[in-house]
């Protein structure tokens, strides 16, 4: 799809946020930088999803064996009409680790709570 250009990949999106109620957004080092992912945190937001953060830096890689380092949720992820940004730990319904947090056994809850936030 990405090979299609920028408007395919919006158009995927769109297409996978419908009937959503949550959105999930697994955070890497680098994941709040990239633009397909705060365009998909914007329309979740236009459409009324609840956000979640889910850090997914302490699951080691299966062929390195390694970690990567925690990304930062205090990122700037847009800007209002007024050009002031938008974080995206102020935005997000809740902010979890996966490793530490168990995420196995605790996701569909941290999904669950957000939901009910948005009355969803």
């Amino acid at each position: 799809i990405k090979r299609q250009g920028d408007t395919a990949v919006h158009e995927w999106i769109d297409k996978q946020l419908k009937g959503t109620s949550v959105t999930v957004v697994l955070i890497g080092t680098e994941t709040l930088k990239r633009p397909f992912v705060r365009y998909e945190i914007c329309k979740s937001l236009q459409r009324g999803n609840a956000v979640i953060g889910v850090h997914i830096n302490a699951i080691r890689d299966m062929h390195t064996e390694s970690t990567f380092f925690r990304g930062n949720t205090h990122e700037v992820i847009g800007y209002c009409d007024d050009n002031s940004p938008v974080y995206f730990d102020s935005i997000a319904d809740g902010i979890y680790d996966y490793v530490a947090d168990n995420g196995y056994d605790n996701m569909g809850t941290w999904i669950e709570k957000a939901a009910k936030v948005h009355g969803k």
